[in-house]
């Protein structure tokens, strides 16, 4: 949830308004994650597929704090990011894949992580029509877009594996 609601606060703060603000509080609430991440990590260290579970989603808030800097160098908001609107989309229903253990739901989440892979390259080659010193940080944001659609697929895989297994 809180990984969600970070993600949600970056999407938000990356296309609408920028407030540092939110900027500040996502970075903060980074370091939540992974105390989250070790305790889960040490209650479930026989676990296999809730530790990587668990590393996926200190990832993902890893690459959100990273978007939520670089969108505070740039200073204002940029529609083009809407992606991360759908990106939460499928953020979300892996999570939910995973807690509910949804073979159906899972394979839906592969299915449009291969969507919007191609999305995020197309809006990687329109990068070009930035400013340098742009280009950087939106870079820095749409490589963590794109970490953050990898882990999702991750997630989803563990729930394929842990129903085979």
């Amino acid at each position: 949830k809180v990984c969600i609601s970070m993600f949600s606060d970056f999407v938000k703060i990356s296309t609408e308004r920028l407030d540092r603000s939110i900027a500040s509080s996502i970075i903060v609430r980074e370091s939540e994650v992974d105390r989250l991440c070790f305790l889960i990590l040490r209650l479930a260290s026989n676990l296999k597929f809730h530790r990587s579970f668990a590393r996926s989603i200190e990832r993902i808030a890893d690459h959100i704090e990273a978007m939520a800097e670089a969108i505070m160098i740039l200073g204002k908001s940029y529609r083009e990011l809407f992606i991360g609107n759908e990106i939460l989309g499928v953020l979300k229903q892996s999570l939910m894949a995973f807690l509910k253990s949804d073979i159906e739901m899972a394979e839906s989440v592969l299915r449009s992580v291969s969507e919007l892979k191609g999305r995020i390259s197309n809006l990687q080659e329109r990068l070009l029509n930035y400013s340098k010193s742009e280009i950087i940080s939106l870079k820095t944001i749409i490589d963590g877009m794109e970490r953050i659609l990898a882990y999702s697929s991750d997630i989803a895989e563990l729930v394929i594996d842990k129903s085979v297994e």
